[in-house]
């Protein structure tokens, strides 16, 4: 004995499937997309392979330059990729991603040093809208900065 549905309750049942599985789903705020007039330009269609990274340091009357370290990795056991002397209390860099990436800033002052430092996972993120597939840098700044 099988289960016997009628003709309209199939043909209710198929749309509420085709509804709920329609291309008006999945736009970066979770809200319905017209895909037929959805603007693309807020949607970066190829995949980043850099992104652009803030360093925040203190340059003050105590520290008018301080020196810094970046590594790929952590700083403690990462491979060093660049030693630079910040002048400005941002820098900027474009780095590859993804990659985690670690800095350590070096202040001195008196015949004290002080470190400070910060890392993160530069990454991308992807999400499907209607039928293309867009990109999002996910990349916090690195905040080298006394407190």
């Amino acid at each position: 004995m099988g289960i016997k549905i009628s003709n309209n309750k199939l043909l209710v049942l198929l749309v509420i499937v085709l509804v709920s599985t329609s291309c008006n789903k999945g736009s970066f705020d979770d809200s319905d997309v017209d895909c037929y007039t959805y603007d693309y330009s807020d949607c970066e269609t190829q995949r980043p392979r850099e992104a652009e990274v803030d360093f925040f340091f203190t340059i003050n009357n105590n520290f008018n330059w301080v020196p810094f370290e970046l590594y790929k990795g952590n700083v403690d056991n990462g491979e060093l990729i660049l030693r630079d002397t910040a002048w400005n209390s941002k820098v900027t860099y474009v780095m590859p991603i993804p990659e985690t990436y670690s800095v350590r800033a070096i202040y001195e002052r008196n015949g004290e040093t002080i470190y400070t430092v910060d890392g993160d996972r530069l990454d991308v993120l992807s999400k499907q809208v209607c039928d293309s597939i867009c990109w999002t840098i996910n990349v916090d700044n690195f905040d080298l900065r006394l407190h």
